[in-house]
């Protein structure tokens, strides 16, 4: 899609999501209620992802190869990553998740309804969302596949675009 239409599209939509936010605040304190305990998951999904991808190729690859006199990070960091973050973020989902369970909120709404600032709320938007990403996923991939593109997962896909890469800049070089 061409950047002239792309731009005017994004602000269309940023502004059309924004919209309910701005014209009722009870809109706002929930999506703020949501989304602020959803960035705990987010950090977990991303830190499951570097124990995924290898803590110590991570640390190397990513992080301390391209330090240029920056601080490097220490082997430490690996152990912490893979042991200490992942039991943190779980401890503190499970003391939001019982401390909501246990109380009432502000507005006097149980942990089981469908309130501005429930547990029930929060589980039922963040399983939506998973749900429309999931599908959203499967569509665009089923799509790639159909129109013949090579899986970017494939290991030789991946070392046959890092060989044209790198023969196309050979060739404009010249």
């Amino acid at each position: 899609m061409k950047r002239r239409y792309c731009i005017p599209l994004t602000i269309a939509i940023t502004f059309l999501f924004g919209l309910p936010s701005a014209l009722n605040l009870n809109f706002l304190t929930n999506q703020d209620f949501v989304w602020g305990f959803a960035l705990l998951i987010n950090g977990l999904m991303f830190q499951l992802m570097v124990i995924h991808y290898g803590t110590a190729r991570w640390r190397d690859r990513v992080i301390n190869n391209y330090s240029i006199d920056d601080w490097y990070l220490p082997k430490i960091w690996e152990w912490m990553v893979k042991f200490v973050a992942p039991i943190e973020a779980i401890a503190l989902l499970i003391w939001w998740a019982v401390d909501l369970i246990r109380q009432e909120n502000s507005q006097g709404e149980k942990w089981y309804e469908f309130g501005t600032e429930t547990f029930m709320i929060t589980i039922v938007q963040w399983i939506g969302v998973m749900a429309i990403a999931g599908i959203l996923n499967a569509l665009w991939y089923y799509y790639q596949r159909r129109k013949g593109e090579p899986n970017p997962l494939d290991l030789h896909y991946s070392s046959t675009v890092s060989y044209s890469i790198s023969t196309e800049s050979q060739t404009t070089n010249t």
